[in-house]
Protein backbone atom coordinates (compact mmCIF):
# COMPACT_ATOMS: atom_id res chain seq x y z
CA UNK A 1 0.00 0.00 0.00
CA UNK A 2 1.54 3.67 -0.25
CA UNK A 3 0.14 6.79 0.97
CA UNK A 4 1.28 10.29 -0.69
CA UNK A 5 0.60 13.01 1.16
CA UNK A 6 1.23 16.83 0.34
CA UNK A 7 1.26 19.77 2.86
CA UNK A 8 -1.47 22.06 2.28
CA UNK A 9 -0.47 25.82 0.94
CA UNK A 10 3.60 25.29 1.96
CA UNK A 11 4.94 28.01 0.19
CA UNK A 12 2.68 30.41 2.42
CA UNK A 13 4.08 29.12 5.40
CA UNK A 14 7.40 29.68 4.20
CA UNK A 15 6.88 33.37 2.53
CA UNK A 16 5.01 34.39 5.36
CA UNK A 17 6.65 32.95 8.41
CA UNK A 18 10.55 32.03 6.54
CA UNK A 19 11.98 28.44 5.88
CA UNK A 20 12.95 27.96 9.33
CA UNK A 21 9.61 27.79 10.27
CA UNK A 22 8.63 25.48 7.48
CA UNK A 23 11.42 23.18 8.41
CA UNK A 24 9.71 23.58 12.05
CA UNK A 25 6.58 21.92 10.56
CA UNK A 26 7.93 19.27 8.51
CA UNK A 27 9.63 17.80 11.26
CA UNK A 28 6.15 17.75 13.43
CA UNK A 29 4.28 16.66 10.64
CA UNK A 30 6.32 14.03 10.10
CA UNK A 31 6.62 12.76 13.64
CA UNK A 32 3.15 13.42 13.85
CA UNK A 33 2.68 10.88 10.70
CA UNK A 34 5.23 8.36 12.09
CA UNK A 35 3.26 7.89 15.05
CA UNK A 36 0.70 6.55 13.33
CA UNK A 37 2.26 3.86 11.66
CA UNK A 38 3.12 0.62 12.71
CA UNK A 39 6.62 -0.79 12.87
CA UNK A 40 6.90 -2.47 9.27
CA UNK A 41 5.60 0.83 7.90
CA UNK A 42 8.05 3.31 5.98
CA UNK A 43 7.37 6.49 6.30
CA UNK A 44 9.82 9.60 3.66
CA UNK A 45 10.09 12.65 2.52
CA UNK A 46 9.36 12.58 -1.02
CA UNK A 47 9.92 15.81 -2.22
CA UNK A 48 9.92 19.71 -0.84
CA UNK A 49 6.35 19.52 1.21
CA UNK A 50 5.38 16.12 0.16
CA UNK A 51 5.84 12.07 2.25
CA UNK A 52 5.47 8.66 1.16
CA UNK A 53 4.33 5.65 2.85
CA UNK A 54 4.74 1.60 2.11
CA UNK A 55 2.65 -0.19 3.86
CA UNK A 56 3.27 -3.87 3.45
CA UNK A 57 0.12 -6.08 3.98
CA UNK A 58 -2.28 -3.34 4.66
CA UNK A 59 -5.70 -3.39 2.92
CA UNK A 60 -7.34 -0.01 1.38
CA UNK A 61 -9.18 0.29 4.98
CA UNK A 62 -6.64 0.16 7.04
CA UNK A 63 -4.46 2.20 5.00
CA UNK A 64 -7.21 4.84 5.01
CA UNK A 65 -7.47 4.68 8.40
CA UNK A 66 -3.98 5.15 8.47
CA UNK A 67 -4.34 8.75 6.80
CA UNK A 68 -6.84 10.25 7.84
CA UNK A 69 -5.34 9.35 11.43
CA UNK A 70 -2.33 11.55 10.21
CA UNK A 71 -4.61 14.20 8.64
CA UNK A 72 -6.51 14.70 11.80
CA UNK A 73 -3.15 15.05 14.21
CA UNK A 74 -1.42 17.07 11.45
CA UNK A 75 -4.92 19.58 11.92
CA UNK A 76 -4.34 19.38 15.36
CA UNK A 77 -0.95 20.81 15.54
CA UNK A 78 -0.96 23.68 17.93
CA UNK A 79 0.52 27.09 16.03
CA UNK A 80 3.96 27.02 18.48
CA UNK A 81 4.89 23.29 17.94
CA UNK A 82 4.40 24.25 14.07
CA UNK A 83 7.21 27.59 14.70
CA UNK A 84 4.84 29.99 14.43
CA UNK A 85 1.73 32.04 16.46
CA UNK A 86 -1.09 31.57 14.72
CA UNK A 87 -0.66 29.46 11.71
CA UNK A 88 -1.85 26.18 11.76
CA UNK A 89 -1.24 23.63 8.58
CA UNK A 90 -3.33 20.38 6.79
CA UNK A 91 -2.71 17.68 4.57
CA UNK A 92 -3.74 16.22 1.99
CA UNK A 93 -3.47 12.58 1.38
CA UNK A 94 -3.87 9.95 -1.34
CA UNK A 95 -3.96 6.04 -0.74
CA UNK A 96 -3.90 3.14 -2.70
CA UNK A 97 -3.67 -0.62 -2.08
CA UNK A 98 -2.74 -3.61 -4.36
CA UNK A 99 -0.69 -7.02 -4.82
CA UNK A 100 1.70 -5.55 -7.56
CA UNK A 101 0.41 -7.17 -10.98
CA UNK A 102 3.39 -9.26 -13.46
CA UNK A 103 4.70 -6.10 -15.31
CA UNK A 104 4.03 -3.29 -12.39
CA UNK A 105 6.56 -1.26 -11.89
CA UNK A 106 6.94 1.39 -8.81
CA UNK A 107 6.15 4.45 -10.86
CA UNK A 108 2.56 2.59 -11.78
CA UNK A 109 2.17 2.35 -8.19
CA UNK A 110 3.22 6.60 -7.25
CA UNK A 111 1.16 7.27 -10.35
CA UNK A 112 -2.11 6.13 -8.93
CA UNK A 113 -1.72 7.07 -5.81
CA UNK A 114 -0.67 10.89 -7.00
CA UNK A 115 -4.11 10.98 -8.99
CA UNK A 116 -5.63 10.33 -5.66
CA UNK A 117 -3.68 12.95 -4.72
CA UNK A 118 -4.69 15.52 -7.24
CA UNK A 119 -8.45 14.55 -6.33
CA UNK A 120 -7.87 15.27 -2.82
CA UNK A 121 -6.18 18.67 -3.36
CA UNK A 122 -9.05 19.50 -6.57
CA UNK A 123 -11.86 18.30 -3.92
CA UNK A 124 -11.15 21.05 -1.09
CA UNK A 125 -7.79 20.05 0.81
CA UNK A 126 -7.23 18.97 4.05
CA UNK A 127 -8.19 15.19 3.13
CA UNK A 128 -8.04 11.56 2.18
CA UNK A 129 -8.84 10.14 -1.04
CA UNK A 130 -8.63 6.59 -1.90
CA UNK A 131 -7.47 5.75 -5.64
CA UNK A 132 -10.40 4.68 -7.89
CA UNK A 133 -9.40 2.30 -10.88
CA UNK A 134 -11.65 1.75 -13.61
CA UNK A 135 -13.57 -0.47 -12.21
CA UNK A 136 -13.90 0.77 -8.66
CA UNK A 137 -11.57 0.57 -5.58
Amino acid sequence: AVVLIDVDHFKAINDRHGHQCGDQALIEIARACQGTLRKTDLLARFGGEEFACLMIDANIDLVARCAERMRALVEALPPRTLGNDNQTITISAGVMSRVPAPGDHAADLLRDTDSALYRAKHEGRNRVCRYKSGSGE
